[in-house]
């Protein structure tokens, strides 16, 4: 399980990374405090995507579990 935890940590830090390079258009984006740039707001969609299949994942192993003859 820590193997797939260290994947999922990895590629979401690599995905959040890109997204705030990606935002970063000039010296002045710092004092902007209007809207959420695009590139923010599709790391936190693909983050909740995240979320959700591991939510999903989650769910099915707990009903494989109780389904499972334990001797």
């Amino acid at each position: 399980m820590k193997l797939f935890e260290a994947i999922v940590l990895s590629l979401l830090s690599a995905v959040i990374g890109i997204a705030h390079a990606a935002g970063q258009d000039g010296p002045g984006q710092m004092g902007n405090g209007g809207m959420m740039g695009a590139p923010m707001m599709i790391a936190c969609m693909l983050f909740a995507l995240l979320v959700l299949v591991l939510l999903v994942v989650a769910i099915l192993a707990l009903v494989k579990y109780l389904r499972s003859e334990r001797r």
